[in-house]
């Protein structure tokens, strides 16, 4: 899988489930099914683009994405987490 298609399905995945966080093994095989060794420079690539991030806990390192970051990774596509900001409207529709 081109590098590009992964980081469009871990994006995509992210914005699907935002709360998800994983170890980088954990992503690999249930994520993406995905050898790590191919997955593992993606997941940097997403964290030195400021979309996700990486967290120590205890002896692992856990992979998320950035809540509300508005970051963009490009990819060709400007691949995005998050909508930007704005109104909203209730059920009602109005303002």
């Amino acid at each position: 899988m081109p590098q590009s298609e992964l980081i469009e399905k871990l994006v995509s995945y992210a914005q699907e489930n935002p709360m998800a966080t994983d170890t980088a093994e954990g992503i690999a095989k249930w994520w993406v099914q995905m050898p790590l060794k191919e997955v593992l420079p993606v997941l940097e690539s997403l964290v030195e683009g400021g979309i996700w991030q990486k967290v120590r806990l205890d002896d692992r390192v856990l992979y998320c994405p950035i809540q509300n970051s508005g970051s963009r990774f490009h990819n060709g596509k400007g691949a995005r987490l998050h909508p930007p900001q704005g109104r909203h409207h209730n059920k009602e529709g109005s303002r």
